[in-house]
């Protein structure tokens, strides 16, 4: 199982919310996952990224200045409204919330945005494919 971590993620582009079906997305470049082996502890997963990833809102309302909301997240705050203490700073993949939520988003270069949306959901494509990191 993979854990999408907002941190270390990196936004493509922010599309606000479609004429046709009122959804917005937020394309990830590159998703910072943490994958887990089957019953493992969380903090043995295998850190690594997952290219081309879509975020999808729905009903969503986006506040900041979407045009600058691109590049690396440098803290992501996930909080589902019908639970005030409960906070994620990753989601599992899929991901699929079906209850309204905000996801808080501050990038590296300054920019911050907020979506408040009624439901979302995030499905790697079949072309997904996990790249282990290297880093130190």
């Amino acid at each position: 199982m993979d854990f999408l971590s907002w941190h270390n993620s990196e936004v493509r582009c922010v599309i606000p919310r479609g004429a046709q079906d009122g959804q917005a997305r937020v394309m990830l470049s590159v998703g910072a996952v943490l994958r887990q082996a089957d019953g493992a502890n969380f903090k043995s997963g295998l850190p690594g990224y997952i290219q081309h990833l879509e975020l999808v809102f729905e009903q969503a309302h986006l506040i900041g200045p979407i045009d600058d909301c691109l590049g690396g997240i440098a803290q992501g705050d996930l909080r589902l409204t019908s639970m005030r203490a409960h906070s994620a700073a990753q989601v599992p993949l899929p991901w699929h919330c079906t209850e309204p939520l905000t996801l808080s988003l501050q990038f590296r270069n300054g920019s911050q945005l907020l979506i408040e949306a009624r439901a979302a959901h995030c499905t790697p494509s079949d072309e997904a494919t996990f790249i282990e990191s290297y880093a130190c």
